[in-house]
């Protein structure tokens, strides 16, 4: 605070409040009555910047604005203060929608700070991880609202991201992709289409497109409409998880492993399946960039040399006629069926060379196994399956092990593939020790002084190591029930 000498007008600035004078001693003294807020000209930023007061062709074309993003720890510093300002000079209000992001914090939980020296030099991060990996890793494990505890090792998940997108980026640029002869037609149908949207013009050549291509077609239509909604919600977390799903899981674990047979067979099915590979990759980068702007930039330079930079580029969003959502439905019950064969392969320790026979029964009158035709060939190649037989109610042959889903059962005959009665003590051995360790953690949880004394971690993985436990004691029990 100010105080002022009324005898020699001495100004004097003191923190407690003075009994006199320190120039001449006198004892009349009259404290400043205004007080100066020092977020004063943070509160006119919506305008000042502007030309304000003058009615300038920046203020008319940029205020009001639409959204302001900031922090919720500066709301009544500054958010409501320049909704105030603005209204009292301006005559508006400044922006209709406020985003509020959480704080970043230390792996414990301390707000950053230099005098703590716990805030890491983003720098340095960067050198290690690269700009990108960064970014995403942050906004993805971002939840709205809510701070976020940071630690460099959460950061692998975007570098990884990124080593991935590289990796199926340099695999796919090594196709050939519609350089057909000069005078070739040019092909014609929605993925066609979406190339030709993406590239400036569409692909030649005599190309086939079969259940494979159709379905990443229609599942990339899909996300990028979810991934829209949730940009739109502000919901970026889930945005960036949606493509990381898409493109990890569904585009590279799936579509191009599903690829590989077209790439070898060549012709009309090796260019179909490149084009529809590009036109895929492509849009990922177009989906990708705002959050990843460094790394697609550079694979689209090289995907689609001469087109403009991605930065400044338009794409609306894929066209209506790629969406398949009935074959969507019937590729996701494909997909269960040979995850479902895979684990229970891993669960008898088949090694991935030997072939198994696998049994397919569906309920009765749905139309299951002319669906699950289609499919015929890619279960046979993708799960290792020597002879696949698909009907309804069919018979649980002896001896196998058995899986269902919501519509069918899958039935794995195991004789000859394995030693059943070896297999049978093996299980029984390892379900004993089990119960055995259950029993010691369970009595661990039984224990008030252990709850109350060990740290809240420390019990949430003994808990999670109990729940753990019983789901493997669940499905030994049921392999022990099919064998017999």
């Amino acid at each position: 605070p100010v105080w002022y000498c009324a005898e020699c007008e001495e100004v004097i600035v003191s923190v407690d409040e003075p009994d006199a004078c320190p120039a001449c001693g006198g004892g009349d003294l009259a404290q400043d009555e205004d007080v100066l807020d020092t977020w004063f000209s943070s509160w006119l930023w919506t305008f000042s910047p502007m030309g304000w007061p003058e009615e300038t062709e920046d203020l008319e074309i940029f205020h009001p604005t639409d959204v302001l993003v900031t922090g919720g720890d500066i709301i009544f510093f500054w958010v409501a203060r320049m909704i105030m300002a603005s209204l009292e000079f301006v005559g508006e209000i400044p922006f209709r929608t406020v985003y509020i992001t959480g704080i970043v914090r230390d792996a414990k939980g301390f707000k950053m700070s230099k005098s703590l020296g716990n805030s890491p030099d983003m720098i340095e991060v960067i050198g290690r991880t690269g700009a990108d990996a960064l970014r995403f890793s942050l906004i993805m494990l971002s939840p709205p609202g809510q701070d976020l505890l940071f630690d460099e090792g959460k950061v692998d998940v975007g570098r990884h991201f990124a080593n991935k997108i590289w990796n199926a980026a340099r695999f796919l640029l090594g196709r050939d992709a519609g350089s057909a002869a000069p005078d070739a037609e040019e092909a014609k149908g929605a993925i066609p289409d979406l190339y030709a949207s993406l590239f400036g013009g569409p692909p030649k050549g005599e190309m086939e497109f079969h259940w494979e291509e159709r379905w990443i077609a229609s599942r990339l239509g899909t996300r990028f409409q979810e991934m829209e909604r949730a940009l739109e919600s502000f919901r970026f977390d889930e945005a960036a998880r949606i493509v990381y799903d898409f493109f990890w899981h569904e585009f590279c674990d799936w579509y191009l492993e599903l690829s590989k047979r077209s790439f070898r067979e060549g012709g009309a099915r090796e260019l179909g399946a490149s084009v529809t590979a590009r036109s895929v990759l492509g849009a990922s980068l177009v989906m990708l960039h705002p959050f990843m702007p460094f790394l697609t930039e550079e694979i689209w330079s090289m995907l689609a040399g001469g087109r403009t930079l991605l930065a400044g580029f338009v794409f609306e969003s894929p066209g209506e006629a790629l969406f398949d959502m009935e074959l969507e439905e019937d590729v996701a019950l494909f997909r269960e069926i040979v995850t479902s064969i895979r684990n229970m392969r891993q669960s008898f320790g088949i090694e991935p060379s030997r072939d198994v026979s696998i049994i397919i029964s569906c309920v009765k009158g749905k139309g299951y196994v002319d669906s699950l035709e289609l499919f015929r060939d890619q279960v046979v190649h993708l799960a290792r399956v020597g002879e696949l037989e698909i009907g309804e109610a069919l018979p649980k042959p002896e001896g196998c092990a058995a899986t269902g889903l919501a519509s069918l059962e899958i039935y794995m005959p195991l004789k000859g593939v394995i030693d059943i009665e070896a297999e049978k003590e093996r299980l029984g051995k390892g379900l004993e020790k089990l119960e055995a360790d259950r029993r010691k953690v369970e009595a661990r949880l039984s224990d008030e002084g252990f709850l109350a004394k060990a740290p809240p971690d420390v019990v949430e993985r003994e808990r999670e190591r109990f729940r753990d436990m019983d789901d493997r004691m669940r499905r030994t029990r049921k392999i022990l029930e099919d064998l017999d």
